[in-house]
């Protein structure tokens, strides 16, 4: 969309009848993301009415000159059966997917690549332990990307919940 705000400025708004968070793209562009709940026709959703109501109410004010382009799409949560097929290896989006709160795939995806990448380094240095630290890649890196959506799911829920976040405002 275009609009007048800020590009330093991106906002999530926790409500929970239907959050939403508008982020700076690119120069006078911005991605508008929000909830389409159950009840609602997904069609009419995506349409550029319901976004600009939420948009135009408080607290974002924000003025809108016209939207791009919208799209209805859902979040996916999941991972790969194994990370691990004899020497091939899935690390990041490959081996998992989650939701985009606070980057929490992308952080989960950067510290898996980062393990297999220093214990493929040991193996191909012939280090005795080698296969031992391979084998556990799997084991350390699903326990991460079964907990990280999980601390993030109730942080969310939390701050809907009660209004105030632990880890301080996340509404700019």
């Amino acid at each position: 969309m275009q609009c007048d705000l800020p590009k330093k400025l991106s906002r999530i708004v926790l409500d929970p009848k239907r959050p939403y968070g508008f982020f700076y793209f690119a120069p006078g562009r911005w991605r508008f993301i929000h909830r389409i709940n159950e009840s609602e026709d997904r069609r009419e959703a995506i349409t550029e009415s319901p976004a600009t109501e939420l948009l135009h109410s408080k607290p974002s004010r924000a003025r809108t000159s016209r939207f791009l382009w919208t799209s209805a799409f859902r979040l996916g949560q999941g991972q790969s059966q194994t990370y691990r097929q004899g020497r091939w290896f899935l690390c990041g989006d490959a081996a998992h997917a989650m939701g985009p709160s606070a980057g929490a795939g992308m952080m989960v995806g950067v510290l898996g690549t980062w393990r297999l990448a220093w214990r493929l380094a040991l193996a191909t240095k012939g280090d005795p332990r080698g296969q031992a630290l391979l084998d556990g890649y799997e084991r350390e890196q699903r326990a991460a990307s079964e907990e990280v959506p999980c601390n993030a799911y109730w942080l969310g829920r939390n701050e809907q919940v009660s209004g105030s976040s632990p880890l301080g405002p996340l509404f700019c």
